[in-house]
């Protein structure tokens, strides 16, 4: 620091032509001070901006990559979706999906219309709810037991939701439950599961689709670095690239998520009604288009279908639980009859005719059983 002196009295001023008529007072001293920047803190800055340097460049660096690895990813056409591009069945596909489709981090994908309908069916309880694949959602079995009801019980107040939702599992169907189900505060619920079950997933079981779409990196599913690392952590957990791969839904955990759906049903005073699959698979008539898609071997199609409409039965045996058992009463028709007139030619859904025929089949159970007058007044 530096201190200098100064007079501020200026006494040129008395030698100048108009000083005569300026009343200068006498004027102390004063100092004027300014600080010399120490060459210690410039040192010390110099330093500090010389180690921030490196890691500043590693940062854009980092920046730099994954920006560049993004856009090649993107420039190739790398996609990878927790969603039906990579989780497979018979329907919908991809084109199907982008169009008519929304991805949800709980169930993986619901019915563009489907959150609409669902604040609906919540402020209007319907009685009956049902929940399964594409089987139950375009086999209009609902539709015909609705008219079965007007035409027999015309001061009826039935009224229905359906549910269900094409390609899902019976994991898609518990977290339904849970989320959405409960809500609408049905008396009675249908619940028809297993095809999309035991298809396989190249790898991605359905729980571990779920357990992805609950981290941060759900918000970021666009990127295609997220998709690279899902990909990639799916190959570690499941195997991607392998010669077998997983059913969507193993055996053991599809009857966990039946068993769990039926116990918080009736925890919720909702009685559950267990359907099994039918179908006009035969062995040794197996469709070929099942090959190499959604089977390992084509051989396995009955017996494997089997194991799961047998888990059904076995849940229902086990909890007490109704079951209409649709397998076993289309495995009793002519084969030539069941193939022509009740099911389209993948063997897997429901002509109208099959449609009309498990409507009647609903009925007649519930009005044995004692659940016909929940659902009509």
């Amino acid at each position: 620091m530096i201190f200098t002196k100064s007079n501020t009295k200026n006494t040129s001023i008395h030698h100048h032509k108009f000083s005569k008529y300026i009343d200068t007072p006498n004027i102390t001293p004063t100092y004027a001070f300014y600080i010399r920047p120490s060459p210690h803190i410039n040192i010390t800055l110099m330093i500090k901006r010389k180690k921030l340097m490196p890691v500043l460049l590693i940062i854009a660096s980092i920046v730099v990559s994954f920006g560049l690895t993004e856009l090649v990813l993107r420039l190739v056409g790398f996609s990878f979706h927790l969603y039906p591009e990579k989780i497979e069945f018979g329907y919908p596909d991809p084109v199907t999906m982008d169009k008519y489709f929304f991805k949800d981090r709980d169930v993986l994908w619901v019915r563009s219309f489907y959150y609409h309908n669902l604040k609906h069916h919540i402020a209007n309880n319907p009685q009956l709810a049902l929940m399964g694949c594409s089987c139950t959602a375009l086999g209009k079995f609902d539709e015909y037991l609705k008219e079965i009801i007007d035409e027999l019980h015309p001061d009826n107040t039935f009224a229905y939701a359906n549910l269900a939702a094409s390609g899902w599992s019976s994991f898609q169907g518990l977290n339904q439950l849970k989320r959405d189900v409960l809500r609408i505060k049905p008396k009675v619920i249908t619940i028809m599961y297993g095809w999309n079950d035991h298809w396989k997933g190249f790898g991605v079981q359905d729980k571990n689709v779920v357990q992805l779409n609950t981290t941060w990196l759900y918000q970021m599913r666009n990127l295609r670095l997220v998709q690279l690392y899902n990909k990639t952590h799916l190959a570690v957990i499941g195997g991607l690239g392998n010669a077998k791969f997983a059913q969507r839904v193993s055996l053991p955990d599809y009857q966990s998520n039946l068993t769990e759906m039926v116990k918080i049903a009736r925890k919720n005073n909702i009685v559950p009604v267990l359907l099994t699959a039918a179908t006009s698979h035969r062995k040794g008539k197996e469709p070929e288009y099942l090959k190499d898609r959604w089977l390992h071997d084509l051989n396995d199609l009955v017996p494997l279908h089997q194991s799961y409409v047998e888990a059904v039965r076995e849940v229902a045996r086990n909890e007490n639980a109704h079951l209409i058992d649709l397998a076993k009463h289309f495995d009793g028709l002519p084969y030539e009859k069941v193939t022509r007139e009740y099911f389209w030619s993948d063997g897997i859904h429901y002509h109208p005719a099959g449609g009309r025929l498990i409507a009647h089949l609903l009925y007649k159970y519930f009005q044995e059983n004692n659940l016909l007058e929940k659902l009509i007044h």
